[in-house]
C-alpha cells in the first residue's frame, strides 16, 4: 500500500487520539440534557426560557464549519423533537438548515470577537424559527400572527444571545487550546 495507512486505521487512530475530547463532549451533552429537560424547561413552561441545545449547532458551525453545524443542528433538533416536539423531525430539519446557514455566513468572521456568537445565535434562532413556522403552517395548518412570531423570535434571540456571550469564551478557549481541542494524527507524530 505504498506505506500509507488504510482509511479504517486512520479513523481508529483519530478516535483513539481524541478519546478524552469525545468523552468530554458526551459528558457535556448529558449535562446539557439534564439541565434543559430537567430544570430549565420546568421553570419556564410556556414562557421564554433559554435553549441550551441551540448552542451546540451554533458553536459547532462557528468553530468547525457548516457541516458540523448541520450535523449538530440535526442531532439536537431531533432530541428536542423527541422530548417536546409535536412533529418528529421538524425541529431536526429546521435546526439542521439553520446550523449549516450559520456556519456558511459566519465562516469568514473573526472567531475571537465576542459579538460573533451573538450574531451567529441570532441567525440560527431566526432562521430555524422561520423554517419551523413555515413547515408547521403547512403540516398543521396553524399560522400564528406576525406580532406573535416577532415577539417569540425577539425574546428567544435576546435570552439565548446573552447565554451565548457568557458561555462562548470558555468554549472557544477549550476548543482552541484546552480539553476540547481536536488533535490530528500529525500532532501525535
Amino acid at each position: 500500500m505504498n506505506g500509507e495507512a488504510s482509511p479504517n486505521y486512520r479513523i481508529f487512530a483519530m478516535l483513539k487520539l481524541n478519546w478524552r475530547r469525545n468523552f468530554l463532549l458526551c459528558l457535556l451533552i448529558l449535562i446539557v440534557f439534564v439541565l434543559q429537560f430537567g430544570f430549565i424547561n420546568a421553570l419556564g413552561r410556556g414562557f421564554f426560557t433559554p435553549n441550551l441545545l441551540w448552542l451546540f449547532p451554533v458553536f459547532a458551525a462557528l468553530l468547525e464549519g457548516p457541516q458540523k453545524g448541520m450535523f449538530w443542528g440535526f442531532l439536537m433538533g431531533l432530541v428536542w423533537d423527541i422530548f417536546v416536539g409535536k412533529y418528529i423531525g421538524l425541529n431536526a430539519l429546521s435546526w439542521c438548515a439553520a446550523g449549516w446557514f450559520t456556519g456558511f455566513l459566519c465562516a469568514k468572521l473573526y472567531k475571537e470577537n465576542y459579538l460573533v456568537p451573538v450574531v451567529a445565535l441570532a441567525i440560527t434562532v431566526i432562521s430555524s424559527q422561520l423554517i419551523y413556522l413555515f413547515f408547521m403552517g403547512i403540516l398543521g395548518g396553524y399560522w400564528p400572527s406576525f406580532l406573535a412570531v416577532v415577539k417569540n423570535i425577539f425574546f428567544a434571540v435576546i435570552i439565548n444571545s446573552v447565554l451565548a456571550m457568557v458561555i462562548y469564551v470558555p468554549v472557544y478557549k477549550s476548543f482552541t487550546e484546552g480539553l476540547l481541542r481536536k488533535r490530528l494524527l500529525s500532532d501525535a507524530e
